[in-house]
């Protein structure tokens, strides 16, 4: 896996923000049809939103906890698993 940043912030919010870019085009494509689905959808996936960031945010401050900072080596991926 090859990755330019290595802060685990800036992956966090990149997740969000492709999160944040479906729930756009789900909106869109319900606008376009007229049909209230899209919009449903959108909210449900604000919710998935929520959740995803309540957890990622849950695992910086234990993974902050461990090992004192926020950038990730490649090597430290495998003990993430553990």
């Amino acid at each position: 896996m090859i990755m330019k940043r290595r802060n685990i912030m800036h992956l966090f919010i990149g997740i969000e923000i492709m999160l944040l870019a479906l729930n756009i085009a789900f909106v869109s494509v319900g606008i376009f049809l007229n049909d209230i689905l899209g919009q449903i959808i959108g909210v449900v996936l604000i919710c998935v939103g929520a959740a995803e960031v309540s957890v990622g945010l849950s695992i910086l401050v234990a993974y902050v906890n461990v090992k004192k900072s926020t950038n990730l080596m490649s090597n430290e991926f495998d003990e993430l698993r553990d």
